[in-house]
């Protein structure tokens, strides 16, 4: 049974109690000849064990009846503790080598020990690496019987996290050299410190449990944007003594920025006819930080001297590494001319003039007379220099001949280089005007009599001289009649004079016809009423009543007019037509015009006699007569007609009834 503690004191006593009680260890019996129900009691006495949790309990039990009579016998209760304490045992763990292998708190319990002896013990052994092992740790549990209990834990140290590693920052470095034959070895020095750890820089390492991790490095280089540029990815690896390793990369950039050096060849000054190229100036050279093999170029840059053939090159050398730096520099090289061209001047010549410069034709005249005493007529002069072809111009200096025309012309050559350096010589040109001027006359031509016969309307002679521009060209006419008044034949001669007194002349022939009949216009149609039939009685009233009604002063007459003729003939004549009824009637007036040359022309006038008038009747008075009187008309009289036209109006008359009272 458990120890009675301070601890648990009343819980010990109890279940020390409980564990020997009569209940569990069993009661007396007893049987009286009187008494049914004697008292049985007991007490125990107690012997230590061979331990502290073993016990011999002898209980002695006495029965007693009511008479105070009593017997006893005992019991022997033996306690042992063969049970071995509970222990709980840590599970095995795998750890990683930096954590913590503090052993865990470890407790045990017993049955009967409240204070079990618990004892431990570590045994190690060593991993695959420094940095692991496996550790063994027993725990022995035991109570104060001896009884026992062993767990064993294993704890397996391990290293499998990789050291952390951080790059130095990508860098940029300048080119150096490349390996030429110059330096070979100062060369490969100078590569390698521009791209070593001293200026590139060194990656930062840790790791959990590593104090001292391997760092190692390999270079990948690519090919940059020209020869002397290049991409270095520097892999940095980081591993530990467990072979647990970490990279990362380091991006060094190899750039070439930097220009070569370049020196001119001194300014230097030469002659036009001199060689001014580089092959005789001389040349830039240059070095580079990296590129051995520069590139060196050269450009001019030509600006005009004080005269063409002098000028002031500047030659600009440019030297350029294989990665496109460069830098320049400028040579000046100065071409002078100061020496003056050798001239030949062409014969003396005598021209026939050419047209003087007149308002008609400037540009014209200008050119004609440039060609009269051009130099492929007269000949020009020719001249060589030392470093071009000279400009060779010349100046006329002009004296009057004996018209205007006609002129000595003294022309002075100059040749002239393009630096101003000149010589001259002359030339005598006489200038004659003995041709007289060709003259063009209008065509012959036909105008009716009514236009403008005049050369403002037929046309003007036209005349080229082959020096004057301003021809005096006139006119004069002749003129011969023609058939009929109005018709007639001009001969208009045209005389052309140049001012040395050449001259030519030409006729054309202008007729004058007339062919245009004259225009007539009719008058308008009408219709007139008629009048009376003529009558013995009245012949001559009816006459002038007829002829008045349709004479042109009342028709109406037609009106004339002529191209050319203002005294036109004009008449007309009358074609009559029966009418509806004898009074009626019309009439085709046919008018006619002639001019003097027999044109003629007509139209028709229509006049319309019409009878639209009733007759004016007159009835005899009214009367009354006696029945049994005649009451016809011939009793009673008869009425009586007038008509304007009809002298014969017919009469009839009718009867109408009315019943008297």
């Amino acid at each position: 049974m458990p120890d009675i503690t301070q601890a648990d004191c009343l819980g010990d006593i109890l279940d020390i109690s409980a564990n020997t009680d009569p209940a569990t260890a069993g009661s007396a019996t007893a049987t009286d000849n009187c008494d049914n129900a004697p008292a049985i009691t007991f007490s125990d006495s107690i012997a230590a064990g061979s331990c502290p949790q073993e016990r011999t309990v002898t209980r002695t039990w006495t029965a007693t009846d009511d008479c105070g009579n009593a017997s006893n016998c005992d019991q022997v209760i033996t306690v042992v503790d063969d049970e071995a304490p509970v222990m709980s045992c840590p599970a095995d763990v795998t750890v990683n080598c930096e954590d913590d292998v503090t052993p865990p708190a470890v407790t045990a319990t017993d049955n009967c020990d409240n204070d079990v002896t618990i004892t431990f013990n570590a045994s190690v052994a060593d991993g695959s690496c420094p940095q692991e092992e496996v550790i063994t740790r027993t725990w022995v549990a035991e109570d104060d019987c001896g009884n026992s209990l062993t767990c064993v834990q294993v704890v397996t140290v391990v290293d499998d996290e990789a050291p952390a590693i951080t790059c130095p920052d990508d860098i940029t470095v300048e080119c150096t050299p490349g390996i030429g034959t110059a330096d070979c070895l100062g060369d490969l020095i100078s590569i390698a410190l521009n791209t070593s750890l001293e200026i590139t820089g060194n990656p930062t390492v840790s790791d959990n449990c590593d104090t001292d991790l391997d760092v190692d490095l390999s270079d990948s280089t690519a090919a940059g944007s020209c020869p002397q540029e290049k991409v270095i990815t520097r892999t940095w690896t980081a591993t530990d003594d467990c072979g647990n390793s970490s990279d990362c990369d380091q991006v060094v950039t190899v750039v070439d920025n930097t220009a070569p050096v370049i020196t001119c060849p001194a300014d230097t000054t030469v002659n036009c006819e001199d060689d001014s190229s580089s092959a005789a100036t001389g040349s830039a050279t240059a070095t580079d930080n990296c590129d051995n093999g520069v590139s060196i170029t050269e450009g001019d840059s030509v600006a005009a001297g004080s005269c063409p053939q002098e000028e002031v090159i500047t030659r600009t050398w440019t030297a350029t590494d294989d990665c496109g730096n460069a830098s320049s520099c400028d040579q000046v090289v100065t071409v002078v001319d100061d020496e003056a061209p050798a001239i030949t001047c062409p014969a003396n010549s005598t021209v026939e003039c050419m047209p003087s410069a007149g308002t008609a034709d400037c540009l014209g005249g200008l050119a004609t007379i440039a060609a009269s005493t051009g130099l492929g007529v007269t000949g020009s002069a020719t001249a060589t220099d030392n470093c071009g072809t000279p400009a060779i111009d010349f100046s006329d200096s002009v004296a009057a001949g004996s018209c205007p025309q006609e002129k000595e012309i003294t022309r002075t050559w100059t040749a002239t280089d393009e630096c101003g350096n000149s010589s001259a010589c002359d030339q005598i040109i006489n200038v004659v005007d003995v041709t007289a001027p060709a003259i063009t006359c209008p065509a012959d031509t036909t105008v009716n009599c009514e236009d403008d016969s005049s050369s403002a309307n037929t046309g003007s002679a036209s005349a080229t001289d082959n020096c004057d521009n301003e021809i005096d060209i006139v006119e004069s006419d002749n003129v011969a009649s023609g058939s009929c008044p109005q018709e007639e034949v001009i001969t208009r001669t045209w005389t052309a004079t140049d001012d040395c007194g050449n001259s030519s002349s030409c006729d054309q022939a202008i007729t004058v016809v007339d062919d245009t009949v004259p225009n007539i216009t009719c008058p308008s149609d009408l219709s007139i009423e008629c009048v009376a039939d003529l009558q013995a009685d009245a012949c001559l009233a009816d006459l002038i009543a007829h002829g008045s009604l349709t004479d042109p002063a009342a028709a109406g007459s037609a009106t004339v007019s002529d191209n050319c003729d203002t005294d036109l003939d004009v008449g007309f004549g009358d074609s009559v037509a029966d009418g509806s009824c004898p009074q009626e009637k019309v009439i085709t007036r046919t008018w006619t015009t002639t001019d003097d040359c027999g044109n003629s022309n007509s139209c028709d006038q229509t006049i319309t006699v019409t009878d639209d008038t009733a007759p004016v009747i007159t009835c005899p008075a009214d009367t009354t007569v006696n029945c049994q009187d005649d009451r016809s008309s011939a009793a009673t009289g008869s009425a009586t007609a007038t008509d304007n036209c009809d002298n014969g109006v017919s009469i009839t008359e009718g009867d109408s009834v009315a019943a008297g009272s």
